[in-house]
């Protein structure tokens, strides 16, 4: 069996730390003081950190008394022991190389416990429940592993350096875009990582409109997960086939075809298969079951955008039965799967009913899904003299992270032949 622990590499960090008061602003952002095996190393780490944290000088005494403050001295070999690794140790010069060996036996012993976590699933009877609660060990291992990270002005410098210059290499696909002209063209598309909600009233269109935003997507850009978790897939294909047919969806949905129509629907099936646009029905529906698909199709393709329909309908995998810490948990788990995945991920959602809400503030389970997402959509649609809804309906731009707008809703027309939304050149509020 492969060693899960280097003993040796350990002490060298822990001699680096003592011989070298600088050396912890090396390793502090990356190294876990559960990445070392033995107790009594973690215990001394534990020490350091506590010491850097409080902009203390990190030193053998120091480390000592810290120890003994936190009735761990003796148990971890006394002053003796740190004297030990400072002589074993003289120098700080390659702590980065060592703390990396460290930080390679805690990953592979914590995929150690996740196999056994997982293979003790195998007992359950609900086999999706055991799915999905084994996608959640695997995550959870992959989200305590995130480093945090403190740059330096320098460090600062060279990452944007690296940004601009992929930036400048990407030229027009430098932003993924939404589709609409006046969106991608005076504001930008979507960056890697961002977080899109697209809320509105049940049968105003958002989920049609996602999906075109999507469709948009892979044929301008790249491959496009969408996730179904409203509809099934015979009304996906439906939807579908009648957009490229430009047929009724009611007349494909009938059977029983006249030759002239079934010729359509054949050359649209061929047309389907040639695209980039790939539909998962999840059966439980949790972030974890949609990031290990998502990351699948990244490692088979280059994955450009996750679409999600809807958020009220997906599971918790921490299983809160609070709405409020529900919605909290799936919000912040859908910013965790954009920034992982470095891809942008648009969600549809339901509004509240709540009388003087703001716009923004609209989102149903308002709080987190109003404040983590990078941009949030409202639709609207417009009513006539009757008050029967027509087929135009307001896209308003509610919050946009890194500003540049003001109250900007893009008037929309939907084109039922076409079964498409088109900007009708009407705009109400502008850009700053």
């Amino acid at each position: 069996m492969t060693d899960l622990f280097n003993h040796e590499a350990e002490e060298a960090v822990l001699g680096s730390l003592l011989v070298d008061s600088n050396a912890i602003s090396l390793v502090a952002n990356k190294l876990k003081i559960s990445d070392f095996n033995r107790e009594k190393h973690k215990w001394i780490y534990e020490a350091c950190l506590n010491i850097y944290n409080r902009n203390e000088v990190v030193e053998q005494l120091s480390v000592a008394h810290e120890l003994s403050s936190m009735g761990k001295l003796e148990a971890a070999g006394g002053v003796h022991l740190l004297s030990g690794y400072i002589a074993n140790c003289p120098t700080s010069v390659f702590i980065e190389s060592y703390a990396d060996i460290v930080i390679k036996f805690g990953a592979r012993r914590a995929l150690n416990t996740a196999g056994f976590l997982i293979s003790k699933l195998s007992e359950l009877e609900d086999v999706d429940k055991a799915y999905g609660d084994a996608l959640g060990v695997l995550i959870d291992i992959k989200s305590k592993s995130k480093k945090d990270i403190l740059m330096s002005p320098k460090e600062q410098a060279d990452f944007a350096d690296l940004r601009y210059a992929e930036k400048l290499k990407l030229g027009t696909k430098a932003l993924i875009p939404f589709g609409f002209a006046s969106i991608d063209n005076k504001i930008g598309g979507m960056d890697k990582g961002d977080v899109v909600i697209v809320s509105g009233p049940p049968a105003e269109g958002k989920t049609s409109l996602t999906h075109q935003m999507g469709q948009y997507v892979s044929a301008v850009y790249g491959e496009v997960l969408f996730v179904s978790l409203e509809m099934s897939r015979e009304q996906i294909t439906d939807r579908d086939v009648a957009r490229l047919t430009k047929e009724p969806i009611k007349e494909i949905r009938k059977g029983g075809y006249p030759p002239e129509l079934y010729d359509k629907i054949t050359d649209a099936i061929g047309l389907i298969s040639e695209g980039k646009m790939h539909y998962y029905y999840p059966s439980m529906g949790t972030t974890q079951q949609i990031y290990s698909m998502a990351r699948r199709m990244q490692l088979q393709y280059e994955l450009s955008l996750v679409v999600v329909d809807y958020i009220q309908l997906m599971n918790d995998s921490d299983g809160s039965r609070n709405e409020n810490e529900r919605l909290t948990n799936i919000s912040r788990g859908i910013k965790m799967m954009a920034h992982e995945l470095s891809v942008p991920v648009i969600a549809v959602s339901r509004i509240n009913r709540i009388q003087g809400a703001s716009n923004l503030d609209r989102t149903y389970g308002s709080g987190a899904l109003s404040y983590d997402p990078d941009w949030s959509f409202l639709v609207e649609r417009e009513k006539d003299e009757n008050g029967d809804y027509n087929n135009y309906c307001n896209l308003i731009i509610t919050k946009l992270r890194q500003g540049g707008l003001k109250d900007y809703k893009l008037r929309l027309y939907y084109d039922e032949k076409i079964q498409r939304f088109v900007e009708t050149g009407n705009r109400v509020g502008g850009l700053v």
